[in-house]
């Protein structure tokens, strides 16, 4: 589940969402096309590339240009608050 919300100027083009995942749901592989920055409020994740778990009130900053993809961690759902300037690219498409 991933919702938007509305953004002002200063993040125009970024991609900006609260996400969602339940223990075991993936988020696909996708490359940054601006820097990242993920906040988990609740449950956790695991990124695929390097193993590095994170869970509440853990920052997870990536430059442009690096690819990941992540996992939820078992227990509560994992929510996170994401911040993409310039968006991401999925599969070849931006988003």
């Amino acid at each position: 589940l991933f919702f938007s919300p509305d953004r002002g100027p200063r993040l125009e083009g970024a991609t900006v969402g609260f996400l969602r995942l339940r223990p075991g749901a993936r988020f696909p592989e996708h490359k940054h096309l601006g820097h990242e920055q993920v906040f988990t409020l609740a449950g956790g994740f695991r990124d695929e590339k390097d193993g590095v778990e994170y869970g509440p009130g853990d920052l997870q900053e990536l430059d442009a240009g690096t690819s990941h993809s992540f996992i939820g961690v078992e227990g509560p759902d994992c929510l996170c608050l994401g911040i993409v300037l310039n968006g991401i690219e999925v599969a070849g498409v931006k988003i």
